[in-house]
């Protein structure tokens, strides 16, 4: 991400929270990369998917103080957030025991899950895993006992997104020590409590992919999309759990099908009662200023949303929360042509800066009738 998309990212946080109308949204983030070589394979872009996560909910309604990001490269600097099970099951305990009734809490892990052969419960696997040790690795049986908890974790929407379906997660020298596992979700798993739903990045007995081009599992590549926009399905500003499912699912089964030949189908478990909104999009828009542009021509004003980061910009930008509508007139051929244009309210202009060398979003943007 270039740094005037950080820069656009960190105006639109200060405007997404003010349309929070109910309750907090909080969410807990884990990414692990490496493993014991005598343990667990390596994974390539499970921290970028849970720091692009971060990113977007940022974006769309979580303050930075109630999102809590666990990384190896982030926990070398902070040993508290470091992805080890004592550090999850801590960081974990802290925001069941701080969320409110209203509030809203997401959990996202990034990484291995593995499950025993004769065994109904899925671990996902930090960093610091002995597989002979059943204590050393998460259980997905324990997480849902916490959250379905009423007395220590109050949130009344409580969604748990898990990307850790790896294929062969096992090193040739954790097998020579004859501990047997089964593919996660081969065997009968363990539904969540009422008031949890789980989100699982494929179906039983599948795979999660990840793709090169992408640099991210593919699962958690549209379910980011699904959070910084692309899932408001009925654009009404909000995504809801049934569009994070919908518009992930679709995605993540044909880019899988279409570009992988594989089948990789993500599945939803439990249900929650009532509203679920997952991310509230930001009301800031855009426009181009009238003589950066090319032919001193004038273009609508758009809502900036997060998916648009990334396209080509011409000219001058300006952000602004309020546009009015201007009458305008200019001599063509001899005569003089009347037209309207929206313009940034010079007492709403949030930014103004010219992106030379770099991208912004255009998408939408009509030339105003003439």
């Amino acid at each position: 991400m270039t740094c005037i998309n950080q820069v656009v990212l960190l105006i639109l946080t200060l405007f997404a929270t003010s349309r929070v109308s109910a309750g907090e949204h909080y969410a807990l983030l884990v990414g692990v990369r490496q493993y014991d070589p005598a343990q667990l394979t390596a994974l390539r872009y499970t921290e970028n998917d849970v720091n692009q996560m971060a990113q977007v909910l940022m974006s769309t309604g979580y303050g930075a103080e109630n999102l809590v990001l666990m990384t190896q490269s982030v926990g070398a600097a902070d040993y508290q957030r470091l992805p080890t099970a004592r550090q999850i099951r801590k960081q974990l305990t802290l925001l069941t025991s701080e969320v409110a009734e209203d509030d809203t809490l997401l959990l996202a892990f990034s990484g291995h899950g593995v499950q025993f052969k004769n065994e109904n419960n899925i671990y996902f696997c930090p960093m610091d895993v002995d597989l002979s040790d059943r204590s050393s690795l998460i259980s997905l049986t324990d997480v849902y006992a916490l959250l379905g908890d009423r007395k220590k974790c109050r949130a009344r929407t409580k969604v748990l997104i898990v990307d850790a379906c790896r294929n062969d997660p096992q090193t040739n020298l954790s097998r020579s020590k004859g501990i047997e596992l089964e593919p996660v979700g081969i065997n009968k798993v363990i539904e969540p409590p009422g008031g949890v739903a789980a989100f699982f990045s494929c179906s039983r007995g599948q795979k999660s992919y990840e793709h090169p081009e992408r640099q991210n599992g593919i699962f958690a590549e549209f379910v980011i999309d699904a959070l910084a926009g692309a899932g408001d399905l009925d654009r009404d500003g909000e995504v809801s759990l049934a569009e994070l499912e919908q518009f992930t699912v679709k995605q993540t089964q044909r880019f899988a099908r279409t570009r992988l030949g594989e089948s990789q189908v993500p599945e939803r478990r439990g249900t929650i009662r009532g509203a679920t909104t997952l991310s509230i999009l930001p009301k800031v828009f855009y426009v181009y200023d009238a003589h950066a542009a090319a032919g001193n021509r004038f273009y609508e004003a758009f809502e900036l949303r997060p998916e648009y980061l990334g396209k080509k910009a011409e000219g001058h930008v300006i952000l602004a929360t309020k546009f009015v509508i201007e009458q305008r007139s200019r001599v063509t051929d001899g005569q003089e042509v009347t037209y309207t244009v929206q313009v940034p309210a010079q007492e709403e202009i949030i930014s103004s800066f010219h992106p030379a060398i770099t991208t912004f979003p255009p998408v939408g943007y009509q030339e105003s009738p003439k």
